[in-house]
């Protein structure tokens, strides 16, 4: 998989899983404060990361991540 697939992937169930519309997602999106994301939803997301990648996530690590950026930068170090 390449980076850009791996990022629309990314974007793609942050779409699904939030509900937050495609066009106000993009790498510096603050987790919380732009998508509305809470300790639920990391622990969802974070869920559909590891089946759609089959990788394991430290959940201690993903629960310190602010921005999207930070997400896509674990999961390109895990997968690609």
């Amino acid at each position: 998989m390449d980076k850009e697939k791996l990022i629309a992937t990314v974007f793609d169930i942050l779409e699904d899983k939030l509900g937050v519309d495609r066009e106000y997602i993009n790498l510096e999106s603050k987790l919380r404060e732009d998508l509305g994301m809470d300790s639920l939803d990391v622990v969802e997301i974070t869920m559909a990361f590891e089946s759609e990648f089959d990788i394991s996530m430290d959940d201690e690590v993903v629960c310190e991540f602010n921005v999207v950026q930070q997400w896509v930068d674990h999961l390109i170090n895990e997968v690609i």
